[in-house]
């Protein structure tokens, strides 16, 4: 004769129920963490540029003062705005270059400030001592511009 027995169906221990729970709850975590560190460090473009501070945009190039008699702002940029900031040890003067190359002072900044001035891009700057002599020469472009005059 065959006996047959009874096999109760396994039913896992209440410990290892637990530990698959936090198994389970740590896998979330992890999964949440790996996507916002994902987040942090995807490229998000260029660097945030604060309007209100002048040393956080970006930086124009100065022109040589050698090309000064020979540039004109151009009527067909957009508007835009440069800020200043004077790294001499020294007053310096800025002044707009005319549509015939004249120059027309707009500003004095005293010696480690800033002075922002509202333009139009393809217009050209000079930043001058007292006596006339230009210490650097920048030009407007679509986009505020940082000119740092040394």
């Amino acid at each position: 004769m065959i006996e047959h027995t009874s096999v109760d169906p396994v039913v896992p221990p209440r410990d290892t129920r637990r530990l698959v729970a936090v198994v389970i709850a740590l896998v979330a975590v992890l999964t949440v963490g790996a996507a916002v560190l994902i987040v942090q460090l995807w490229p998000s473009g260029p660097a945030a540029v604060d309007a209100a501070d002048v040393r956080t945009w970006p930086p124009l190039r100065a022109l040589s003062i050698d090309l000064e008699a020979s540039l004109r702002s151009t009527e067909d940029g957009s508007e835009t705005t440069i800020g200043f900031i004077n790294e001499t040890g020294e007053p310096v003067t800025i002044s707009w270059l005319g549509h015939e190359g004249e120059r027309a002072a707009y500003a004095t900044v005293e010696a480690g400030e800033t002075y922002q001035q509202s333009t139009f891009g393809g217009h050209f700057w000079v930043a001058s001592r007292a006596d006339g002599t230009a210490l650097a020469v920048f030009q407007a472009t679509a986009e505020p511009g940082r000119a740092v005059i040394r």
